[in-house]
């Protein structure tokens, strides 16, 4: 079961409620469906690894660490976890940007990231798995 609706740069079905704050769905659907409050410093995790699965039998509390944990357990992302992009993404965004061939937002769209995403790997603020002097050196 996904939400239908409007979901986040990260792919989670998301709500606003009353003008104050967007709001995840699966959070609201774990709450809705065990008439309990999500405790500080836990998570709703997703067994079935999709984001805007709305499914309370696929979510389960968690920490951030058991979380993250699970995700390189599973596979979904490498184990760097901050950058939804491959090294060779972000090496081809850098070409990009030199070349002067997009602009920060047609990159964005591209490669399905916030524009601020674009900006950090223009300035070298973007963590990827190898170092920065290493995508410099590959790009040239």
């Amino acid at each position: 079961m996904q939400w239908n609706g409007s979901h986040s740069m990260d792919g989670y079905g998301i709500m606003r409620i009353a003008a104050v704050a967007n709001v995840r769905m699966h959070m609201l659907a774990y709450v809705f469906h065990t008439k309990k409050p999500i405790p500080k410093g836990m998570e709703v995790c997703h067994t079935c690894d999709v984001p805007d699965c709305i499914n309370p039998e696929h979510l389960f509390l968690g920490t951030k660490s058991e979380n993250m944990q699970d995700m390189i357990a599973k596979g979904r992302k490498a184990k760097n976890y901050y950058s939804k992009l491959t090294t060779q993404q972000i090496i081809d965004i850098k070409n990009h940007l030199e070349a002067r061939r997009y602009t920060q937002m047609q990159l964005a769209k591209m490669y399905f990231v916030g524009q601020a995403t674009i900006s950090e790997i223009k300035n070298d603020r973007r963590p990827i798995f190898a170092s920065a002097e290493t995508v410099r050196k590959a790009s040239r």
